[in-house]
């Protein structure tokens, strides 16, 4: 009986549209010290974009209030980041 309550409330949950989508693609802008991520949402956004494990870290998160246009500006030898390097042919 409880595990088909659960179900019931994550069907519900995941039914739930997010009510400020994100419009096309992020843009990512790799620094030699920075990362930077921009995206535009649909409606004015008001909240708070943070890596993942690291959302109370100050260094880590970026709070953007009153724009379409938001973005996170981290620095690479901080909240975890780990820098890769690709060829792409």
């Amino acid at each position: 009986m409880r595990v088909y309550a659960l179900a019931a409330v994550i069907h519900l949950v995941a039914a739930i549209p997010v009510p400020n989508g994100q419009l096309g693609k992020a843009e990512v802008e790799c620094g030699d010290k920075t990362i930077e991520v921009v995206f535009l949402t649909e409606a004015i956004f008001e909240g708070r974009i943070f890596v993942i494990g690291h959302a109370n870290d100050t260094r880590c998160f970026s709070r953007n209030t009153g724009r379409r246009t938001t973005s996170i500006l981290i620095n690479k030898d901080e909240c975890g980041v780990i820098t890769t390097r690709s060829v792409i042919y």
